[in-house]
């Protein structure tokens, strides 16, 4: 066949690890109750300026359709631009602060809870 000779010739040499144990940290059954219960009480976000927000915008986009394409007195035609862009600048700042305030909230009670449940799949299910 081969006469002993390898078929393949390997050019560098390789270190086999073996794989680490993982640690565990211990948790009594209460403690892990007391830590389901804080989360479960967490409040998510709300979307309160993301509302106000959209809603100012609107209010701005009927406002500017009015004074664009409507014939109106004057003095009517004054408060709808002031209408106009003030719904407009405060509408801007709800949005803009609502996703700022977004970025801060990567991950959600829902999610710690299903991993939580998981884990409890792992070990069994806690009474």
């Amino acid at each position: 066949m081969n006469n002993g000779k390898a078929p393949i010739k390997v050019s560098h040499d390789f270190e086999l690890v073996s794989p680490v144990g993982q640690r565990g940290f211990g948790m009594p059954e209460s403690e892990w109750r007391f830590l389901r219960r804080k989360i479960n009480n967490m409040k998510s976000p709300d979307n309160l300026f993301l509302l106000i927000g959209f809603t100012l915008f609107g209010i701005s986009g009927s406002n500017i359709f009015l004074v664009l394409f409507t014939e109106i007195q004057k003095t009517i035609k004054v408060h709808l631009w002031v209408s106009f862009l003030s719904a407009l600048i405060i509408g801007g700042l709800c949005l803009l602060f609502h996703f700022l305030r977004g970025k801060e909230v990567t991950h959600s009670k829902e999610d710690i809870l299903d991993d939580m449940d998981r884990i409890e799949k792992t070990y069994g299910k806690l009474d």
